[in-house]
């Protein structure tokens, strides 16, 4: 259920971007004709309803595939536990004889994101649920309204000829409306007679001709589906009030524009209570009579352009809208793939997607912790001995749960159990069927054999963590000691920062997953035990690395802010500098505040007036003054700015007298 609520929501966000595109249209084209409307929310409900879209270059509907990719981690598969395998069948050693020990799975605790998918399925299931008891409901009860009604023919002419339409009238309904999924019928009150009941059935008819009386409950059905996205809402009152619009102008189309008032008088007059029929979901009624009433009155027939436009529209927003941004060549289409470094979904092969280091557990007695290094090559190295010169290396691949690796001489083979999906993987040594793995240190007096049975755990949060602390501690030793850090080095800091952090955070949703897996299993009590504590010592190690990689990331922002602050403040002093030298008093003014103008011209460096013709800024002393810069050079000679802040700078002018020397 909760992988159907991760699709819907998914569904439910390209659809939103169309419908807002529809309701633009539908604003901006109102005098167009109303029948486009049809169109447009077909393409809603088509968008609705298929869980897939073609590629397109002119698609206009951003890319969603790393929020898929994130979202998509925290809901996977159920898999299979270790008893139904074949090679803990044969572990007997381990699982059978201690029985009375095997502690019962334990009750899953989710993380946060898990959670809360839970809760949402939960909650839209039964927000849903409420819906369409809802529609049920009120079809219910207006069926047990109108049980009474009376039947009677209508004449209606049609040009030549007439018609005689089928009506059933009531004193329970207070609107006129068309009911029924099969057979449909209308119903009018006793109170509309005469001309006025004319219009009103030709109104129904309308509806009955374009099927509306399926469209209406439909619609309704699609919201009580996406009931959580307040654009569906919009988009279904929107078509309610749509449908009513449409039969207004076609029924004013077919009677000619002579007929306007006296239908619009009928529409006033035939609907009292409105809100009754617009709130049900499979029945018509008055809804929005004024802007009916405002519609048919103000009808005429479109000009050129604006049929143009409806058609143009019509072409656009299908093409922009209902299509997904093309891919590059390279890039994969699979949405797991979409952030193959966060996820590691990137692998389309399970024997791939198993690369990556494995510690054992429980490995006191050993002078070297076993480990099994899985290469995304396909490629295998196994440490368990540090007394023998001879390192297995080799191939391996999975088949199902069997992970079988063999070194390139041939003559050692080793085997493993998967218990997990590719991505949360424990493996168990399956020493019977395995090469014999003895770790022997006479001088240690060690002989340990990795046991059969014995649980190898990936420790990718563990890497992880082992980078953040370095980048981390880095870092820190530069901003302790002052180290110089430009601009781009800050910039490329940052980004390192927050890839690690991103890292950190796949890395703990992988790890509680596959502790939640762990506990599925029938473990004994020491395994169990030791894989619990190892998970959770790396789950504490990696919240205590992120706290420490969310200072660095502030520190940074902030040596980052105070840079790009600091770039600026030069900037406006290379300026001042500048305009200073070349005696520019209109750049002075434009740099200075009020203060410092008043300051200058207080000590007469700055002297504004009106010759005439124009105002005048005079700004300098005749001599001593900096001068004689080529400021086309790198550098100018007649100045040098000693140090910028943010609040203050310090220039130092090399300034000359343009008085002769007197011999």
């Amino acid at each position: 259920m909760e992988r159907l609520f991760i699709n819907i929501v998914q569904m439910s966000i390209p659809a939103s971007y169309l419908i807002l595109a529809v309701l633009i249209v539908r604003f901006l084209l109102r005098k167009a004709p109303k029948a486009m409307r049809s169109f447009l929310w077909l393409l809603v409900g088509i968008r609705l309803l298929v869980p897939f879209s073609v590629e397109s270059v002119f698609s206009l509907i951003p890319d969603t595939h790393e929020v898929d990719a994130y979202i998509n981690t925290a809901v996977q598969p159920e898999i299979d536990t270790m008893p139904d395998t074949p090679a803990m069948n044969a572990n007997a050693s381990l699982n059978q004889p201690m029985q009375s020990t095997v502690t019962p799975a334990a009750e899953k605790h989710m993380n946060r994101t898990q959670t809360a998918i839970r809760v949402g399925a939960r909650i839209w299931l039964a927000g849903m649920a409420l819906m369409l008891g809802y529609m049920v409901m009120s079809w219910l009860c207006l069926k047990k309204r109108v049980r009474m009604s009376v039947p009677a023919e209508v004449a209606l002419d049609c040009g030549n000829t007439k018609i005689s339409q089928k009506i059933y009238r009531s004193e329970a309904v207070e609107n006129p409306f068309l009911f029924g999924l099969i057979k449909p019928r209308i119903y009018i009150p006793n109170r509309i007679a005469g001309e006025e009941l004319s219009y009103v059935v030709r109104h129904e008819i309308m509806h009955l001709k374009r099927k509306d009386h399926l469209i209406k409950p439909a619609g309704f059905v699609l919201l009580s589906v996406y009931w959580f996205n307040p654009f569906v809402w919009a988009a279904y009152i929107m078509l309610c009030k749509d449908i009513e619009l449409i039969c207004d102008e076609k029924v004013v189309k077919q009677l000619g524009a002579s007929c306007r008032k006296a239908y619009s008088q009928a529409l006033l007059n035939s609907t009292v209570n409105r809100r009754v029929i617009t709130a049900c979901p499979v029945a018509f009624g008055g809804i929005s009579v004024k802007e009916r009433v405002k519609n048919v009155l103000n009808y005429k027939k479109p000009a050129f352009w604006v049929l143009a436009a409806a058609v143009l529209a019509c072409i656009i927003v299908p093409v922009c809208f209902m299509t997904q941004k093309k891919t590059n060549a390279g890039e994969t289409d699979d949405s797991a793939s979409a952030d193959a470094q966060d996820t590691e979904d990137y692998f389309l092969d399970d024997t791939l997607a198993m690369a990556g280091d494995y510690m054992m557990l429980d490995p006191e007695q050993y002078p070297l912790v076993p480990s099994l290094q899985l290469g995304s090559d396909g490629i295998f190295t196994f440490s368990y001995s540090v007394t023998s010169s001879y390192m297995p290396y080799g191939t391996y691949e999975r088949k199902g749960n069997i992970l079988t690796a063999s070194t390139d001489d041939g003559k050692y083979h080793y085997q493993f159990t998967c218990a997990g999906d590719v991505n949360n993987s424990l493996l168990f040594f399956d020493a019977e069927h395995s090469s014999d793995v003895t770790d022997i240190d006479t001088k240690l007096n060690v002989d340990a054999p990795v046991r059969d049975g014995s649980i190898f755990v990936r420790n990718t949060l563990y890497q992880t963590i082992a980078d953040a602390r370095e980048l981390s501690q880095s870092f820190r030793q530069n901003t302790e000691q002052g180290t110089a850090m430009t601009a781009q080095e800050l910039q490329d800091q940052l980004v390192s920062l927050t890839e690690l952090q991103k890292q950190l955070t796949m890395g703990e949703t992988q790890t509680q997953r596959l502790l939640e897996k762990a506990r599925e299993l029938q473990l004994t009590q020491e395994d169990s035990a030791a894989l619990e504590t190892t998970l959770q010592g790396w789950l504490q190690e990696s919240r205590s690395v992120m706290q420490q990689l969310e200072e660095d990331l502030d520190t940074c922002k902030s040596m980052l802010h105070t840079s790009e602050n600091t770039r600026t403040a030069y900037d406006t002093i290379e300026q001042w500098a500048q305009a200073f030298c070349d005696r520019n008093g209109a750049a002075i003014v434009k740099l200075a505040d009020d203060r410092t103008e008043q300051d200058l011209a207080d000590r007469g460096l700055l002297i504004q007036g009106f010759d005439g013709e124009k105002d005048y800024v005079a700004f300098g002393w005749s001599s001593p003054w900096p001068w004689g810069s080529d400021y086309e050079s790198a550098q100018a000679d007649n100045y040098r700015i000693i140090s910028v802040t943010d609040r203050y700078a310090e220039i130092l002018y090399y300034a000359w007298v343009s008085n002769t020397p007197v011999s």
